[in-house]
């Protein structure tokens, strides 16, 4: 499975409100018929090579499938996720250190990972517990260092921002 994931935010159109929906595209209206069901579907968040955070989805919402099939994702289980990536943060301190430079080289006639100055987390033992890196074709570093630090910035910052829209966890009636 590939490693972007997407948070969506799917609702039903009861068939009286389609009339007041509108979709435009290239200057023409979309209409929508009121005997069939309508979904909005609308990305709420999104994540590239984030392992750690995919790993957390698929142990903790996808009962350890790894799929890449759509899963409904509760407030509860956004909240959990948010409060482990707050902790994780609070006790990840980064120090300088060498990290991946994303390249490889040939040398000696071995294919050699490449290397530069950055940071990586001084004792990273609660980062591997509570939201371990995950290995695999294409998801990116095992490393506990400055991007998986960011990758729990961003995944924080997203997860506040859902929990302040009431729109997104709002009956839909």
């Amino acid at each position: 499975m590939g490693l972007d994931m997407y948070l969506y935010r799917q609702q039903y159109a009861h068939p009286e409100l389609k009339e007041n929906l509108r979709l435009e595209r290239a200057g023409k209206i979309t209409t929508f018929a009121p005997e069939r069901r309508t979904f909005l579907r609308e990305e709420i968040g999104y994540w590239r090579k984030a392992n750690h955070i995919h790993r957390w989805f698929v142990e903790n919402v996808q009962e350890g499938s790894d799929d890449g099939h759509d899963y409904y994702v509760d407030r509860s289980e956004l909240e959990e996720l948010l409060k482990l990536v707050i902790k994780v943060l609070k006790h990840s301190k980064l120090v300088p250190g060498t990290v991946p430079a994303g390249r490889r080289i040939l040398q000696n006639g071995e294919i050699q990972d490449t290397w530069e100055d950055g940071s990586i987390i001084d004792n990273p033992e609660l980062a591997e517990t509570l939201l371990p890196r995950l290995g695999g074709c294409f998801f990116g570093s095992l490393d506990y260092d400055q991007d998986y630090v960011n990758e729990l910035r961003h995944t924080k910052s997203l997860n506040q921002k859902i929990m302040k829209d009431s729109n997104i966890f709002r009956s839909c009636g």
